[in-house]
């Protein structure tokens, strides 16, 4: 096993959604990303209870890479205060060693 990151954030549109993932890819920032269909999200927002329905982007990436990949979101992301989380996740020899082929940085250790 060795460590990526999954990198997680949402969207009012899954065309912002899709738009956020090409550019990481095009960056070579992550390896590959996932937009879920509609979720619903609820939270307070300025002392106002929301309820909305968003589009949830999953993106993977190596560790080196993480702070890259929140930089880019945050200064590109419509909102005013994105949810931006990421996750140590354990993943196959395999897999870790095509996230990082695909990525950018240094040649695989």
């Amino acid at each position: 096993m060795k460590p990526i990151v999954e990198i997680e954030t949402s969207f009012e549109k899954r065309e912002d959604a899709v738009h956020m993932a090409e550019l990481l890819l095009d960056e070579k920032l992550v390896a590959c990303a996932m937009v879920t269909n509609a979720i619903t999200s609820m939270y307070e927002w300025e002392n106002t209870r929301c309820q909305v329905q968003e589009f949830l982007l999953r993106a993977k990436t190596r560790p080196s890479l993480e702070q890259q990949c929140f930089d880019l979101i945050n200064k590109r992301h419509p909102y005013k205060l994105p949810m931006i989380t990421s996750f140590i996740r354990k993943a196959s020899v395999e897999y870790a060693d095509w996230v990082e082929l695909c990525t950018k940085g240094d040649a695989l250790k």
